[in-house]
């Protein structure tokens, strides 16, 4: 059976959002930013949907804010 799961990271700023993916079945590592607001986020979260062919799986890095 083959691994559908995408992993995704998050490294959230002030104005930017770091991303990194691994798409499913594949070793390469995706990588962009996108602004730190709604319409930017919710494109993103399209773009990994589309890239994704099952699952996704996504973490964040939690600072000392939370």
């Amino acid at each position: 059976m083959q691994n559908n799961i995408a992993y995704v990271g998050l490294d959230a700023h002030k104005d930017s959002i770091s991303v990194a993916m691994f798409p499913p079945g594949d070793a390469r590592l995706v990588e962009w930013q996108v602004a730190h607001d709604e319409a930017a986020v919710r494109k993103m979260a399209k773009k990994i949907r589309a890239e994704a062919a099952g699952c996704v799986v996504c973490c964040y890095e939690a600072g000392p804010c939370g």
